[in-house]
């Protein structure tokens, strides 16, 4: 029970945090390093889900299993210096990674 709780409060806040914006509207003064901030978070959290994804995947132990980790990380980045958005280099990514587990039967 205290779990559905749990989950149920941070939806909420989830929910509320983004209402708030919409509500409040130009009423609603960030100052510049806040709107900075917000800006990057975005890009600062796919960061840290890929760095925490390519360190367990070489810290596992399987080096055959961290194969299509890299693969699909350096597809991505690829993609994205060559100034495609997010969400074709996400989509890339993710294609080269169960293609590589596919072609190396991990």
């Amino acid at each position: 029970m205290l779990t559905w709780m749990a989950v149920a409060l941070a939806g909420l806040g989830s929910y509320a945090m983004r209402l708030a914006p919409l509500i409040r509207g130009e009423r609603l003064a960030m100052g510049e390093r806040t709107q900075h901030v917000l800006r990057h978070a975005g890009m600062g959290a796919v960061a840290a889900l890929v760095v925490h994804s390519v360190m367990g995947a070489i810290h596992g132990g399987d080096l055959a299993g961290a194969i299509p980790t890299l693969a699909a990380v350096a597809a991505v980045a690829v993609l994205t210096f060559r100034g495609r958005s997010m969400t074709p280099a996400l989509i890339a990514g993710a294609v080269v990674f169960f293609g590589a587990r596919l072609v190396l039967g991990v």
